[in-house]
């Protein structure tokens, strides 16, 4: 299509920037016819029934139209519009293309492609418009070569036309035909999608059911295969011929055989301790007294306790005088093995108190009381 100025293009790009319901597809241009600078014929058909088609191109109080005719003229001279309803019926497609005159009825031709319409006498200069652009863009708007013939014309020559409200009336019955064969033909693809949808849920299922079946006899094949293999026979393991008397202690029971390992090594830990202490028992310990003190000596230190009793006034008898065959038979006394009564820690600490006890012999009365005891030995004596 062309794009210039004079051009149908134009004009129909003009209506798609300032129409938004034909930019965007709900109105639909289905024809223009043009001749540029007089007047142009544009045919709309509405898909949304809730949308006038015409209504929507010419805006409220002609807005929307009119600044498309001021997009198309010099200003001097104004381009009319004329916005008609699209139909598939020729015979009202014919009566909207031929406003603004009113028509009255309409003779078709379909083999010559040819319309008389009928009008009202006196409305040929209207039918026809200026310069016959009304008649011209009508004949181009529909396809078919219009000719306007008044009412008594019509009648003299005998015409036979089909009125206006006939060609409106059969027009609304083929568009409620259009609908039902429309909503037939959806409820029909709706059907198809679902009996396809569950023609492909069938067959889904039944190839689902064919893959279980085929694992099933795999299975039960598999199954019947391995039933068939010769099961080896397992063998039998040889009877223990062996008693529990053959195996030792610590195999029958270790626990056992530890509690006795113990016990033993107690026992003869307790026996080796016994015969230890026997052997030291029956060692004999020779224990000699021999006498570092002389006769003379002893003499001496008796006398000289004699005196220190005298001059503290306490009076102390003289020792009995010990003969020296005494002396000798106490010490020549055989040496008798005993058994030690005392460990060495009780002798030492013994022997710690004696070495304490003569330290205490400094004062006469320690010497009186332990001369005391010989004061018999010479009161025998005298006796």
């Amino acid at each position: 299509m062309e794009a210039t100025r004079s051009s149908e293009g134009f004009l129909k790009r003009l209506f798609e920037e300032e129409i938004h319901e034909i930019y965007d597809g709900t109105v639909v241009i289905k024809s223009i016819a043009r001749q540029a600078g007089v007047r142009s014929k544009v045919a709309v058909a509405s898909v949304n029934e809730d949308v006038d088609a015409t209504g929507a191109c010419i805006g409220q109080g002609g807005s929307r139209i009119q600044k498309i005719v001021q997009q198309l003229g010099n200003g001097k001279i104004k381009e009319k519009i004329d916005v008609v309803n699209y139909s598939p019926n020729p015979g009202v497609f014919i009566i909207e293309a031929c406003r603004p005159v009113s028509v009255i009825g309409v003779l078709i031709d379909e083999e010559n492609k040819t319309a008389d319409v009928i009008i009202n006498d006196g409305d040929l200069p209207v039918g026809l418009g200026k310069k016959q652009a009304n008649l011209k863009l009508a004949s181009k708007l529909t396809g078919y070569n219009i000719e306007m013939v008044e009412k008594s014309k019509a009648e003299k020559f005998g015409i036979e036309y089909i009125p206006s409200e006939e060609w409106i009336k059969k027009a609304e019955e083929e568009r409620r035909q259009r609908e039902k064969e429309a909503y037939i033909k959806k409820a029909e693809e709706e059907a198809a999608r679902r009996a396809k949808e569950e023609e492909e849920k069938r067959l889904a299922e039944e190839e689902e059911a064919r893959k279980a079946l085929e694992e099933k006899q795999l299975q039960e094949k598999a199954s019947k295969d391995a039933s068939k293999e010769e099961i080896p026979t397992p063998k039998v393991a040889p009877k223990a011929s062996a008693t529990p008397d053959m195996f030792p202690a610590e195999a029958i029971n270790p626990a056992k055989a530890a509690l006795a390992q113990v016990m033993a090594q107690k026992k003869a830990e307790e026996e080796a301790a016994k015969k230890a202490s026997e052997n030291k028992e029956s060692v004999t310990q020779t224990i000699e007294v021999k006498t570092t003190t002389s006769l003379d000596d002893l003499e001496k230190e008796l006398e000289s306790a004699k005196e220190k009793k005298t001059k503290s006034g306490s009076k102390m008898k003289r020792p009995r005088k010990i003969t020296e065959d005494e002396v000798k038979r106490e010490v020549s006394k055989p040496t008798i093995p005993t058994m030690p009564v005392y460990t060495d820690e009780e002798l030492s600490q013994i022997e710690e108190e004696e070495n304490s006890d003569y330290d205490d012999l400094d004062s006469d009365e320690d010497i009186d009381e332990d001369y005391s005891e010989y004061d018999q030995y010479y009161d025998d004596d005298g006796k």
